[in-house]
């Protein structure tokens, strides 16, 4: 659905761009063709002249300029550029070479009829006869670039609503073990009143998706469907699966799910994105909130966010991990379960597990930029 929606989009910025591109190249060959017109002493044939000149307005009309091509004139003066000016004066410099070209070529044409024009003249009619785009051009650039790097969802990535405006706080969330697919359906539970319907008589399930609780919950709160406070404070309803599997028999609670979600909230906190690191593509990982115990004893579940406010979850497992023998004082009651999770937790394999499952997301972890741990284990912070 977001790779969908996505491609809708630019399909429809693609038209408008198209027709933003055709107004820039009708207006400079009406501009152009009329001034040939008026200055020519032999035979004119408007229509000959818009076949020579057409093809070559479209050379410079195929895309719209969204760059500052003020960073030009501190390239002439030697001003030093960051890395965003940068890539933009090069962009603008590929353009300005297009339409050197372009308009030798206009004024050789002119010269057939016997008429001296200057380029500076055709230059400034054809720039003049572009669209400008309104906005801030840093903005605009880092949008396109930004939009461009992620119009596909990459392995592990939390898939998030694509706009803000699809982003509503639920007042009730419902979780139901799934047994086809052994995951949790995550339902919003809306009133009449919700849907507008006038007074409460019943409520309504509306479905959201199926995943494993960690990721659920990553997801709702991530998204901003989970409310903490004041008139728009959530809460999770999780009823007691029938089916006996590992995973329906966790013993979570829906309160337990919101102390999840309010550390998840906590922890991820709003940053704002450097534009440099986005335009120079420095990419690291920022924040790791480790989750144990969750989905099912012994599965460990890494939320992971990047330099550039994406972000991702993986699990492993550690139940591989051998115990030769739990030392008695380390017993609780005489289980020895979550005496034998720690002991797994802290062990030299898991370490490695650890690492090689951070590594599979193909993100750097930088010694300049180390990266934010926090670890949640039976709900206690570490």
């Amino acid at each position: 659905m977001e790779k969908m929606l996505k491609k809708l989009f630019l399909e429809s910025m693609t038209r408008v761009e198209n027709k933003l591109c055709k107004i820039g190249h009708t207006r400079a060959l009406t501009q152009i063709s009329n001034q040939l017109a008026r200055l020519s002493e032999k035979g004119f044939e408007k229509e000959k002249a818009a076949n020579i000149l057409s093809p070559l307005l479209d050379v410079v009309n195929q895309r719209v300029s969204i760059e500052d091509r003020k960073v030009l004139v501190k390239l002439k003066k030697k001003i030093p550029l960051n890395k965003i000016e940068q890539m933009q004066a090069k962009i603008v410099y590929e353009e300005l070479q297009k339409l050197k070209s372009v308009q030798g070529n206009i004024v050789d044409y002119f010269k057939q009829y016997d008429l001296i024009m200057k380029e500076s003249w055709v230059r400034n009619i054809i720039t003049n006869a572009k669209v400008s785009i309104a906005g801030d051009p840093l903005e605009n650039v880092i949008f396109k670039f930004h939009f461009e790097r992620n119009f596909e969802r990459k392995p592990f990535q939390i898939l998030l609503p694509i706009s803000k405006s699809l982003s509503i706080t639920r007042s009730i969330i419902k979780v139901v073990f799934v047994q086809k697919s052994e995951k949790w359906q995550f339902s919003s539970m809306l009133s009449r009143k919700e849907v507008g319907g006038g007074k409460i008589v019943a409520e309504t399930v509306v479905p959201m998706f199926e995943e494993n609780l960690v990721e659920g919950i990553a997801r709702c709160t991530l998204s901003g469907c989970v409310g903490f406070g004041g008139k728009h404070l959530s809460t999770f309803e999780k009823p007691a699966a029938q089916d006996q599997s590992d995973v329906a028999i966790n013993s979570v609670s829906g309160g337990a799910l919101f102390t999840l979600a309010t550390e998840i909230n906590l922890f991820f906190s709003h940053f704002s994105v450097s534009s440099r690191e986005l335009l120079e593509n420095i990419h690291y990982i920022r924040d790791v909130l480790m989750v144990c115990n969750v989905d099912k004893l012994n599965i460990i579940s890494l939320i992971v966010r990047d330099n550039l406010g994406e972000q991702f979850i993986i699990s492993f497992d550690i139940r591989q991990i051998v115990i030769k023998k739990v030392p008695p004082k380390l017993k609780i009651g005489g289980d020895s379960a979550l005496a034998e999770f720690f002991m797994r937790l802290n062990s030299r394999e898991c370490r490695i597990l650890f690492m090689r499952h951070l590594s599979a997301l193909k993100i750097p972890i930088r010694a300049s930029h180390l990266p934010r741990l926090a670890n949640l284990g039976q709900w206690i912070k570490l």
